[in-house]
């Protein structure tokens, strides 16, 4: 576990691409307290991120100080956190909240969230984004889609398929387009001498 927490917080592709990454909570606040912990001594009930792809300085952070550095006043991190909690029972699924900073209007964004167990204690991995949904997995693009390479996790669109009557078409060009330069240049040689001939 503590390999792949490191690599989410490195921003790895495999747990980012663009602005959709993951990020690992602990149901225990008390990790928040120890080393490498931010919490302060505050028991505000509300998770402790342990992994973050998206801004690896909240690793140690609860929710609620998550929100107070970002200037979210539209959510409160208890409540939030315990919605995410409430959707790992029923077996992880997708949930909305409006993200609103102090000067703007607010936003609306989708998360979800799934538990797991490590060494007795439990986490919650999440993913959240604004407003539409992230890039299909690698092991279920749609046809408009593909992966090319072995660490990637998103599908990327396609480039247009290169047919093999695409590059006929091409060589034919290629092929026709030579002589016809070549009997361009003697026309145009051919009259240059004429016009000097008339001139003398």
């Amino acid at each position: 576990l503590d390999e792949i927490l490191e690599r989410i917080n490195e921003g790895s592709e495999k747990y980012k691409i663009n602005d959709f990454y993951v990020a690992v909570f602990s149901l225990d606040q008390s990790l928040c307290y120890g080393e490498g912990g931010q919490a302060n001594g505050q028991n505000d009930e509300s998770g402790c991120c342990v992994a973050h792809g998206g801004n690896a300085s909240f690793v140690g952070m609860t929710w609620q100080q998550i929100l107070d550095v970002q200037g979210v006043s539209s959510v409160r991190g208890r409540d939030l956190h315990n919605r995410l909690a409430g959707q790992l029972e029923r077996g992880g699924s997708w949930l909305e909240y409006t993200l609103a900073r102090d000067l703007d209007g607010g936003r609306t964004k989708i998360a979800f969230a799934s538990r797991f167990v490590d060494r007795g204690i439990h986490y919650y991995v999440m993913t959240e984004f604004f407003g539409e949904h992230p890039p299909p997995t690698c092991d279920d693009c749609p046809g408009n889609m593909e992966c090319t390479r072995d660490d990637q996790a998103f599908c990327d669109v396609a480039g247009p398929p290169f047919h093999e009557t695409t590059g006929f078409i091409i060589l034919l060009l290629v092929l026709l387009g030579v002589p016809c330069l070549a009997i361009c240049f003697c026309w145009i040689g051919k009259k240059g001498e004429e016009r000097l001939a008339k001139a003398h």
